[in-house]
């Protein structure tokens, strides 16, 4: 997850979203960065005007159970709010 975030500080956005699809897609990766990945991935597709890929990852995300995502669920969901 460091890397991801690393990345995207740096401007990598690309690099970034590889290795949060990478986590994002992990089965044996815990659930909570599973979220959380998914999460980034749809900010850094907002950022970069990808409304459509934004949306439908913020989506995947929101899928998720509040109680083993530590509240990245409802974070997707209201970011779908303002995007709407």
């Amino acid at each position: 997850m460091d890397l991801g975030y690393i990345n995207e500080s740096m401007g990598n956005n690309e690099e970034a979203l590889k290795i949060f699809a990478q986590l994002s897609s992990d089965s044996a990766a815990p659930e909570a960065f599973r979220c959380e990945a998914l999460y980034n991935s749809g900010r850094i597709y907002l950022a970069t005007g990808k409304k459509d890929l934004a949306m439908s990852t913020f989506k995947k995300s929101s899928e998720f159970s509040n109680d083993s995502c530590v509240g990245w669920p409802e974070f997707s969901k209201n970011m779908m709010n303002r995007i709407n």
